[in-house]
């Protein structure tokens, strides 16, 4: 009878969100997105976008899909998967914006 309340108890406390970000990658009908988990206010920063810093002219001959233009030289290559910001904004209603 323990063992039957204690497996309660721990797939129940796997519900629980104990990560420190406010947000999850999850799957959406179009793909892979960052869905928030906890309230996130106006202004608030929410996750850096990491990766390769390009000039333009060599970011635009990239066929990649998770490039940031920085400013009119420079180019964020963020396609790689440890770059969780690389999914933010994928939505038909994108609400966040860089700082």
């Amino acid at each position: 009878m323990s063992k039957t309340s204690s497996s309660k108890t721990s797939s129940s406390s796997k519900t629980t969100s104990t990560s420190r970000r406010p947000f999850r990658i999850g799957r959406a009908k179009t793909g892979l997105g960052l869905f928030a988990t906890k309230l996130i206010r106006r202004g608030s920063f929410i996750v850096r976008y990491t990766g390769k810093m390009l000039p333009n002219k060599i970011a635009d001959e990239l066929d990649t899909k998770y490039l940031f233009e920085v400013n009119a030289r420079w180019t964020v290559d963020g396609s790689s998967r440890k770059n969780l910001a690389r999914y933010v904004n994928h939505s038909c209603r994108p609400n966040a914006r860089p700082m």
